[in-house]
């Protein structure tokens, strides 16, 4: 799991990690590993990855 964050620090659209768009979220993506979905934002001037939410998949889109 932590080699896949420091792939998604370097590169936070590679495509070697399990990486979508969020629906109607510009610049808001889903990192799915295994049976856990991490929510995070990318603000490109600088490359800020800011992860803000992290479960499993039943319950981590609830309430965005």
């Amino acid at each position: 799991m932590l080699e896949d964050f420091e792939i998604l620090s370097c590169s936070p659209f590679d495509s070697s990690l399990n990486i979508e768009p969020l629906v109607n979220k510009k610049g808001h993506f889903r990192l799915r590993i295994g049976h856990y979905r991490f929510l995070y934002e990318v603000q490109n001037e600088i490359l800020i990855i800011y992860c803000y939410k992290a479960s499993s998949r039943g319950d981590v889109y609830k309430g965005i």
